[in-house]
């Protein structure tokens, strides 16, 4: 996409949007307020702040434009409803910048974004096994760890490396923000089968 590469930031904190205007000054960025938005625009960078005030204008641009997540995954409680709008990815806000800058211009391009707040276990190739995929799906369900190693037929230790290793890898600390993952990817397949067949 090059310098062409059109980038929203939809943020109530001013060093929010100075931050991801520096970091992304090769590429067209452009601070987002109340909508109408630019119709030309490649995907908007959000935060949890800005869904407060603008859920509106997020709910209107789903579809019409990618929209990807900024924040903090080690915050405590449930998933916050801005996880709901992140179409194209969550990306953790404590990542290193360098890997948030392509996560970000990776969903530009249409692929999901992700940045995990652990640099040293980062990294993009990760993808996850059968076993943790099955596992994360079993979480999402509200299995228990002790529901789940019965239902795969394994001990609960296993259950609980499968666990850690899969959070790692789809960058979430908690259980409640794995399951927002799981139906964050449930969602995105939906909607990319019902694209398919239309």
């Amino acid at each position: 996409m090059g310098e062409s590469t059109r980038i929203g930031v939809l943020s109530g904190l001013e060093i929010v949007r100075s931050a991801l205007a520096t970091l992304l000054d090769d590429h067209v960025v452009i601070a987002l307020d109340a909508a109408p938005w630019p119709a030309d625009l490649d995907l908007v960078v959000f935060d949890r702040y800005a869904c407060d005030n603008h859920s509106a204008a997020l709910s209107a641009a789903r579809g019409r434009v990618r929209l990807v997540l900024l924040d903090d995954l080690r915050a405590s409680g449930p998933p916050h409803v801005a996880h709901n709008f992140a179409t194209n990815g969550v990306i953790s806000s404590v990542a290193p910048i360098v890997e948030i800058r392509e996560a970000i211009l990776d969903a530009a391009r249409g692929d999901i974004a992700t940045a995990s707040d652990s640099q040293s276990e980062f990294d993009p190739a990760f993808r996850l096994s059968g076993q943790e995929s099955k596992t994360l799906r079993l979480v999402a369900a509200g299995l228990s760890n002790a529901q789940i190693a019965a239902e795969m037929l394994i001990s609960i230790n296993t259950v609980k490396v499968y666990i850690r290793q899969a959070y790692r890898k789809v960058g979430v600390v908690r259980r409640s923000q794995a399951v927002a993952w799981v139906y964050a990817q449930q969602h995105l397949a939906a909607g990319e089968t019902s694209e398919a067949a239309v």
